[in-house]
């Protein structure tokens, strides 16, 4: 008979002495607590959303002794111990996409139960077995009772590889450099993706009162409150944005802004030609272009026009009809000076100006605006296509963990929350408690972990 293994820690010492580290940082922030956005297993780019954590170190309220770690704990967990009164709470969430929408630490949404190796999945609220999407943990205490597990028989994984992931315990990814305080979250970029050829995007549609909700938010944005609302008119948002920039594609797909400050007409072949701006200083030969020194014609471009392009491309991704986008350029036959960025070729009928929400969502074409925005969020990489969640729906979700700080220092709580078309967080009222009712912890003595 085979001589039987002896059985191993399911994690090791640097993992917890990294969270001990990680915990006594955080007794230097105050009330702050610091938010990590870390992947199960990617550490960097664009990962699955269901790959996807969010831990909050986030400290107590009231003060209390702790139960110290005794002679009988196994050894590699006394390097958690830590000398304070104050509890320091670490919170995990999950992340994952129901019906089209996206869920982050929300109580509005219930999630199936944790097991080995396999992803918390969104449900319907009143789903058999299913809890609230996130977990509670503090970091000082060995009683499980108070230390808040879910599941004390397996405590040793609720703290560290199964409900947190190994990076939340990386040194290097969560960086010991000084945070900047912040009483907002910035939340990385939600992607939906398709397969090309095969798949293409769903557009959004804003909510029917998109209109007062966007007034709401430019009113807020003016105030300098960086939290808003921006749930059911993130569309609006957007076409609002690149109507008053004059800027839609950033280029993709033609020259749609002056690459340089220079003389510029439209030809006869319907092209926008531009002759550049002697710079300062020059001493070469030169040409008058109604009155401005231009480089000579040898140095001549021209820019046509980018509505066939532009439409090829919204066939290929969107899942649209009878929506057919048209530019026109924004010089006339005769000679005029443009700086450069300025716009060359804008879509019918949309002067760069200031405009105003209600102007623009009366506009006829503004179906067609809408997928121009959505266009300018369109990624591609391989076989798969990304755009932006809160803007389209796709085949599967992903988030871009690059596009934000992966660790923020937060003053308040009631701070973290962000709502938009495809978004439903939260994270300022993790449902803890529910846990606590939903899974009572049990005695448990320090032998059942060796």
């Amino acid at each position: 008979m085979a001589k039987r293994k002896p059985r191993q820690a399911p994690v090791d010492m640097s993992l917890l002495e990294n969270a001990g580290t990680l915990a006594e940082w955080a007794e230097k922030d105050g009330s702050a607590a610091r938010v990590f956005f870390a992947g199960r297993a990617a550490r960097s780019g664009i990962i699955p959303i269901s790959d996807l954590l969010v831990m909050v170190i986030r400290p107590g309220i009231r003060r209390r002794p702790y139960t110290r770690f005794a002679k009988g704990w196994p050894r590699i967990f006394k390097e958690a111990d830590r000398i304070t009164r104050l509890p320091r709470f670490l919170c995990s969430v999950p992340a994952g996409v129901f019906e089209g929408v996206l869920y982050l630490g929300t109580d509005k949404i219930r999630w199936t139960p944790p097991k080995s190796g396999k992803q918390r999945k969104p449900v319907a609220p009143g789903t058999d077995g299913c809890t609230p999407g996130s977990t509670l943990h503090d970091l000082h205490e060995r009683d499980l009772r108070r230390a808040r597990s879910l599941n004390p028989v397996r405590t040793a994984w609720h703290r560290t590889l199964l409900m947190l992931g190994r990076t939340a315990y990386n040194l290097e990814a969560c960086g010991q450099e000084e945070i900047e305080m912040s009483d907002h979250l910035r939340l990385p970029s939600f992607l939906a993706s398709i397969t090309l050829p095969y798949q293409k995007f769903k557009v959004r549609r804003d909510e029917p009162d998109a209109l007062p909700r966007v007034k709401d938010v430019i009113k807020a944005s003016a105030e300098g409150h960086d939290v808003v609302k921006e749930e059911g008119a993130s569309m609006l948002l957007r076409v609002l944005h690149h109507a008053c920039e004059g800027v839609w594609l950033h280029d993709c797909y033609g020259v749609e802004r002056a690459p340089f400050t220079g003389m510029y007409k439209l030809s006869e072949a319907g092209k926008v030609i531009g002759q550049p701006e002697a710079p300062v200083g020059y001493e070469g030969s030169s040409e008058d272009v109604e009155g401005t020194k231009c480089l000579p014609r040898l140095n001549t471009v021209s820019f046509g026009d980018p509505s066939e392009a532009v439409n090829e491309e919204l066939d290929k991704l969107f899942d649209v009809r009878d929506r057919y986008v048209r530019f026109q350029p924004t010089v006339g036959k005769e000679w005029e000076l443009v700086r450069q960025n300025q716009p060359l070729w804008l879509p019918q009928d949309t002067p760069k100006k200031t405009w105003e929400p209600e102007e623009l969502q009366r506009h006829p074409s503004y179906e067609a605006l809408c997928l121009l925005a959505t266009l300018a969020t369109v990624e591609k990489r391989g076989k798969l296509a990304y755009a932006d969640i809160d803007l389209v729906k796709g085949s599967a979700a992903w988030v871009d963990l690059d596009s934000a700080p992966r660790v923020q220092l937060v003053s308040g709580l009631a701070g973290l929350c962000h709502y938009s078309n495809g978004i439903r967080c939260n994270l300022g009222h993790l449902d803890i408690e529910a846990h606590l009712r939903d899974t009572k912890a049990s005695s448990f003595s320090a032998k059942a972990v060796t």
